[in-house]
């Protein structure tokens, strides 16, 4: 035997090991990734494609497509039955598809070996069972099991299959997952080029189906599937999306494109505080010709033949907002601010001419604001603005007292991310927390109408179950640079207050 060195079968083995270890680290036994099992949809065929580190990145995905796809996806709502299984999953791809009239689904995971072990012999496992009350699974073909719940059939599909977790809508999906990951059929194969290094991925094509609605509303757009690429990483106090869009261009005329503009934004704009949330975009010229004449006028009730000046208004700049306060019986709402700078003329024009239709006669008297010599506000019998001056046109539903200079703050005060950009396409700001308080308001003026006979189409129980959902978010910002790209940054509440209860 050889003393004081290292054996040469060791150390063979410890190189086969490192090899191994470095070509198939992270994959399967058969080194296999989850999204190997994931099948390429039809040409022309709507879909969602998502990869992450963690199954937890997809919950919000599979949230909000539940909702969007309502009776017709009802895999997404078995799957609301059993969240034990995602909360230790980890790498995860999933595939959405519109496929015969309806929503299915495709996902694999790789879950903890004592998960996936008692998953392959048809029981949930023993840490999370006690959890799925009245929730089992069902053998219906060999290796693939159905989920139950109280005797009723899901649409949830469950095998395991290499190590890999596999969930589908239907046995169907199932045995075209297994066979995709036995290379008997083509996967879907996704380059990631944007933020490779981030957690979460998804990719989307639609199928063709915008450029079919621009050609039936006459633009002519061919026969070309809008893509969407994303990325996205969670951060201890929020997180940050980023986005790219392919396809535009076969749905638009790129002259029409390129009438959306950048915009110098700067630090000119202000908002009286607080603010609930605010948009900014550049209207194109072209956009006035889509509009029918007579319609702006008798949608807001504005003199006849306004249209025209309406039109000569729209084209550039427009920032619209929620702030300040406005009132409505005894509760206070955020006011409504539109605000479209560098109108000049025109915008003194329509501010003069806005004050002299018939129902200003019920109006005592319009106040100035300083600053704006054309126009004014009043609150009876609402709290209404209509001023400019040769470079704001200021219009909205909001109290006097909240249009004092000195309430006035910067977009930079509330969305700090805005100061590193001067010059974009579209940007909005949302304030989270103050969106659920209006929402909350929203819903006691519902139950208070209600009292009153009154059905304001607004169910006031909704109302406050949105307020409830959005409670825990903090502040957005979105920016779109161009078109074809832009990122989302978003901040979360750690203290959230709790939501009132309906009476």
């Amino acid at each position: 035997m050889r003393k004081g060195g290292v054996s040469p079968g060791v150390l063979l083995a410890g190189v086969v090991l490192f090899l191994i270890t470095a070509l198939y680290g992270g994959r399967g036994p058969e080194g296999r990734h989850p999204s190997d099992a994931l099948p390429l949809p039809a040409e022309g065929t709507l879909f969602l494609h998502y990869e992450g580190t963690k199954a937890s990145g997809l919950s919000p995905l599979l949230k909000a497509m539940a909702t969007v796809g309502g009776e017709r996806a009802p895999t997404l709502d078995a799957l609301f039955f059993v969240p034990p299984l995602f909360l230790n999953a980890g790498e995860t791809a999933a595939l959405l598809a519109w496929e015969e009239n309806a929503l299915h689904f495709y996902m694999a995971a790789r879950l903890p070996k004592e998960h996936t072990q008692a998953i392959s012999e048809g029981v949930f496992p023993k840490g999370i069972a006690p959890t799925l009350t009245g929730v089992s699974l069902q053998e219906v073909s060999p290796g693939i099991f159905g989920v139950r719940r109280k005797n009723e059939d899901l649409s949830l599909f469950i095998s395991v299959n290499g190590g890999i977790t596999l969930f589908a809508s239907s046995p169907e999906k199932m045995s075209r997952m297994a066979l995709t990951l036995e290379r008997q059929a083509e996967p879907i194969d996704i380059a990631w080029k944007l933020e490779r290094r981030w957690p979460n991925h998804i990719f989307f094509s639609d199928g063709g189906l915008f450029s079919g609605i621009a050609s039936m509303e006459g633009l002519p757009a061919a026969k070309e599937n809008l893509l969407v690429t994303a990325a996205w990483r969670d951060e201890d106090d929020g997180g940050r999306m980023e986005w790219h869009l392919e396809g535009l261009d076969t749905i638009f005329p790129p002259s029409l494109l390129k009438e959306f503009r950048e915009a110098h934004w700067g630090g000119r704009y202000t908002f009286p505080e607080p603010l609930v949330a605010a948009v900014g975009f550049t209207i194109p010229e072209r956009f006035a010709a889509f509009l029918e004449d007579g319609r702006m006028s008798e949608a807001f009730g504005l003199w006849e033949n306004a249209d025209e000046l309406i039109k000569g208004l729209l084209a550039g700049p427009c920032i619209l907002s929620l702030c300040g306060s406005s009132k409505f019986l005894v509760y206070s709402l955020p006011g409504v601010l539109l605000q479209l700078p560098e109108r000049g003329r025109e915008g003194e024009t329509f501010a003069e001419a806005f004050w002299k239709k018939e129902w200003s006669a019920l109006v005592p008297g319009v106040e100035k604001l300083d600053g704006f010599p054309v126009g004014g506000t009043t609150a009876i019998p609402f709290s209404i603005v209509a001023a400019a001056n040769f470079r704001m046109l200021q219009l909205g539903l909001i109290d006097r007292d909240a249009l004092r200079h000195e309430r006035f703050r910067s977009i930079y005060d509330y969305a700090p991310l805005l100061s590193d950009i001067e010059n974009a396409f579209f940007w909005s700001y949302l304030d989270i927390p103050k969106i659920a308080s209006a929402l909350q308001d929203l819903a006691k003026i519902g139950q208070v109408a209600a009292k009153m006979g009154k059905n304001l189409r607004v169910s006031p129980n909704a109302l406050f179950q949105a307020a409830d959902a959005l409670k825990e978010m903090g502040g957005v910002t979105i920016v779109m640079p161009v078109p074809e790209e832009g990122f989302l940054e978003w901040r979360i509440t750690k203290d959230a207050a709790p939501t009132e209860e309906m009476e």
